[in-house]
């Protein structure tokens, strides 16, 4: 009650007051997108916002331990959660992320600039005090005694609250065994072995004709790395449907090659329509490509008899040794080179 007491009776600034207001707006803001944006990328950058305002709260009020554990615990795990999601969940075709909109490049920039001028306000507070006056240090504030604010938290947490602590600790416990269990859920059918595999692709060939072979892995023939999206095959130029996860499948949250690339399905067209040429791998467009010309490749036949090139002797020059004529072929050593020209 006396630190209650101590509180309200304290008089805040003006700079104070109007930084609490600003903070706490855009951290509403923030955490209003959190709810309400459609992408799972775009919600976990908001929350690294809320996460960031928060830290400046507590920077504001003294608190600069918990404003860097904020800082570093909550928004680098955040920031690890968005490379999780991009791994897992892949970007899908219509989130173009090369196209930046005009307000979302100011409102970085302003942004940017209101973190610059905290930053400065707060180094100025901390280390420039009025001129000819030395701050006084409360007597029950950390600060004022032997031990740092940090050691005093320490000393809190696992004194008078050393139960809390253990509880958090075997909720944080139940926590990961429920995100493995979720993860690795029931399953959609029977986990085949390597020989159960082998014998369903072949009866699969002998009764319906499908290909016991390798499918193509994920982004061959693909011009998209989402996860929901089929690949397509290099045989008959068609989507592979099995290429999609059967978990995806399963809950209708796949989608087709048409949605993800309209212009692919176009070329595929060409492909197998009246304009191969056109297309993006068939054989009519790999022979539209100019041949090389080059030593065993594709193109006109190397060149025999009389038009062979002519073979000429490199012999290494060495310094202060007067030149002489080009020794036989046939004695030849390590240190000399044939070259055709």
């Amino acid at each position: 009650m006396t630190l209650l007491a101590q509180a309200a009776a304290t008089d805040f600034s003006t700079g104070q007051t109007v930084f609490f207001w600003v903070t706490a707006v855009i951290m509403v803001a923030l955490a209003l997108g959190v709810l309400f944006c459609r992408t799972a990328v775009h919600s976990a950058i908001c929350m690294v916002g809320v996460m960031l305002c928060l830290a400046m709260m507590y920077a504001s009020q003294g608190a600069y331990f918990i404003g860097v554990v904020q800082v570093v615990v909550y928004t680098g795990a955040v920031m690890t959660l968005i490379l999780f999601i991009i791994m897992m969940v892949g970007v899908a075709a219509s989130d173009n992320y090369l196209r930046t909109r005009r307000f979302l490049r100011w409102g970085a920039i302003c942004a940017g600039a209101f973190g610059a001028i905290f930053v400065a306000v707060m180094l100025v507070k901390a280390y420039l005090p009025k001129f000819g006056q030395v701050p006084d240090m409360p007597t029950g504030s950390p600060q004022g005694t032997t031990d740092s604010n940090p050691v005093k938290i320490a000393m809190s947490l696992f004194t008078e609250h050393i139960y809390t602590m253990e509880v958090i600790g075997c909720l944080l416990i139940i926590a990961v065994v429920a995100a493995v269990s979720l993860t690795h859920g029931d399953r959609l059918h029977k986990l085949f072995k390597q020989p159960e595999t082998a014998q369903a692709r072949m009866e699969d060939y002998a009764k319906r004709g499908i290909h016991p072979g390798q499918q193509p892995a994920a982004g061959v023939y693909q011009t998209t790395n989402a996860t929901d999206t089929p690949n397509i095959s290099g045989e008959d130029q068609r989507p592979i449907v099995n290429s999609v996860s059967p978990a995806l499948r399963a809950r209708n949250a796949d989608r087709s090659l048409g949605e993800a690339a309209p212009h692919l399905v176009e070329k595929i067209r060409a492909d197998l329509g009246a304009n191969p040429a056109q297309g993006v791998h068939s054989t009519a467009a790999s022979k539209a490509v100019a041949k090389s010309g080059a030593w065993g490749m594709a193109g006109q036949d190397a060149p025999s008899g009389l038009n062979a090139p002519k073979t000429r002797v490199v012999t290494p020059k060495i310094e202060g040794t007067p030149p002489s004529d080009p020794p036989a072929a046939s004695n030849l050593d390590a240190s000399q080179t044939e070259v055709s020209e």
